[in-house]
């Protein structure tokens, strides 16, 4: 009889086997899970962050960058404070126009300042007049940068013998206003009560044989000189006649 045969007697352990190879694979998916997560947070493989600046030198690059674009800019700007392609000197004489107009300011024929015995009182400016015959001769034309008043004489005989003895060819009168904008403008307004509570016309010799007689702004002068003037609008003015100085000798 066939003897049966022999048994071990100590079999292998699969449970504990099992234990360690699912151990293993666990620590390989955590592993892999891992690299993952990382890899997603940088942006960039992990082999080519050793190639990445870091952020201390990228915030140094940016600034060095700043300073030299700064640097060609203030290169580009002349000592004058105008790019190289401005002329400042031209700049200055056009900005100092004295008869360019702005929004605030109209343009006048003409602007000076209006002075008394060589005292300064405030800048005024020459309106200008719509072409007709009433305008007489070329006015303003070569009037000094200031009028200054010396001399007065009876507005009647401005009015009077000056006006009405000379042809409407050679004549001329004109209306002066304050300037918009300058500090003493009420200084028209108190020449001509000046002038109107004497009873007086004020005197200035003028280049080419002519002279000024400046007159206050009323009603009764405007009629006589046919010169358009509105009070409503324009209530602090002045009146300019402007003569031949051979006929102006009373």
């Amino acid at each position: 009889m066939l003897a049966a045969p022999a048994v071990c007697a100590n079999p292998p352990n699969t449970g504990i086997f099992l234990t360690r190879a699912c151990v293993c694979v666990c620590l390989c998916v955590f592993c892999v899970q891992t690299l993952r997560v990382e890899w997603r947070q940088e942006g960039t493989p992990r082999a080519s962050r050793s190639h990445s600046l870091p952020v201390s030198a990228h915030k140094a690059a940016l600034q060095a960058a700043a300073d030299a674009s700064l640097q060609r800019h203030h290169s580009a700007v002349s000592p004058h404070g105008f790019p190289p392609h401005i002329n400042p000197e031209l700049l200055s004489r056009t900005m100092s126009l004295p008869h360019a107009a702005t929004p605030q300011q109209p343009a006048f024929a003409w602007q000076g300042i209006l002075s008394k015995s060589g005292v300064q009182q405030c800048r005024i400016g020459c309106a200008p007049l719509d072409p007709s015959p009433q305008q007489g001769a070329t006015e303003p034309r070569s009037w000094p940068d200031t009028i200054d008043v010396r001399q007065r004489v009876e507005i009647q005989t401005v009015l009077g013998k000056v006006w009405q003895s000379n042809a409407p060819q050679v004549r001329a009168a004109r209306l002066l206003l304050p300037v918009p904008g300058d500090k003493h403008s009420n200084r028209v307004g108190e020449f001509a009560k000046y002038l109107a509570e004497k009873v007086r016309a004020g005197v200035v010799s003028l280049e080419g044989g002519r002279t000024l007689y400046l007159m206050p702004a009323e009603q009764s002068y405007a009629q006589v000189l046919s010169l358009p003037w509105d009070p409503n609008t324009d209530p602090a003015a002045l009146f300019a006649v402007v003569v031949p100085s051979s006929s102006s000798k009373v």
